[in-house]
């Protein structure tokens, strides 16, 4: 067992201090638990009914189809919530895409229903969340630049004040959407 010295905490906390001046770490952090909890809270409470009546919520087409009928099918919902959720939680590299996916799903279901035109835009804005989390688990910290994104003309592109790395930030932007 090794002892730990006051240097080592001085380091771990520098690197957690780095960490949270870094937006994308904070985004994809903010994301992953928001969007691991959320379907953890809604996949138990499908047992319990004690934020709302979870039924009214399925399209006619979906009872039909079910062999359960409506609150057994929401029991099976509410597993696959919480598995998402987990997922989410701890592997979001495969778990943000499956929430995307399901969140889609519920779109459509709520399209089929009717009346729930704003929970259906809601989900949609979350399946979003969901995806740039996605996008979020190929970002490593330090890989982009800190330059303003504002400043991507041509014109501040050769701006005296730039560092080298916001100069190659600008130049990698500009090579990108000239492809």
């Amino acid at each position: 067992m090794t002892a730990t010295t006051a240097t080592d905490h001085k380091a771990k906390a520098t690197t957690t201090r780095e960490k949270l001046r870094d937006p994308g770490w904070l985004a994809f952090t903010l994301l992953r638990i928001v969007l691991g909890i959320a379907p953890l809270v809604t996949g138990i409470d499908k047992f319990f009914d004690l934020i709302t009546y979870w039924p009214k919520y399925l399209a006619p087409i979906a009872t039909d189809i079910a062999p359960l009928g409506g609150e057994p099918f929401m029991y099976v919902v509410g597993v696959l919530e919480i598995a998402l959720g987990l997922l989410v939680l701890f592997v979001p590299r495969y778990g943000a895409p499956m929430l995307a996916a399901w969140l889609l799903f519920i779109v459509i279901n709520l399209l089929l229903v009717g009346g729930y035109l704003d929970i259906a835009l809601r989900d949609t804005g979350l399946a979003s969340a969901a995806f740039v989390l996605f996008v979020l688990t190929f970002y490593r910290p330090g890989s982009v630049s800190k330059a303003p994104i504002a400043a991507t003309t041509a014109d501040s592109a050769s701006a005296p004040n730039t560092t080298v790395d916001e100069q190659e930030y600008r130049n990698a932007r500009h090579a990108a959407w000239n492809d």
